[in-house]
């Protein structure tokens, strides 16, 4: 996966995931960075750097 543009329920696109050297980055519509998943450390961190959790949690930053 390079690339993953998700949509609401009516097709709109609300953010974009994007595989960034090894990290997983999620941008909203206005291509604003909310924030990241690393595999390798298996943590998700906001805009602001701060640890929301374990596991892939991208989409709860919408």
């Amino acid at each position: 996966m390079r690339e993953e543009v998700l949509k609401n329920r009516l097709g709109v696109q609300v953010a974009t995931i994007k595989k960034e050297h090894d990290k997983y980055v999620i941008y909203n519509k206005h291509s604003v960075r909310l924030g990241t998943f690393d595999p390798k450390t298996n943590l998700t961190k906001d805009q602001r750097n701060a640890i929301v959790g374990t596991g892939n949690w991208l989409t709860a930053l919408l």
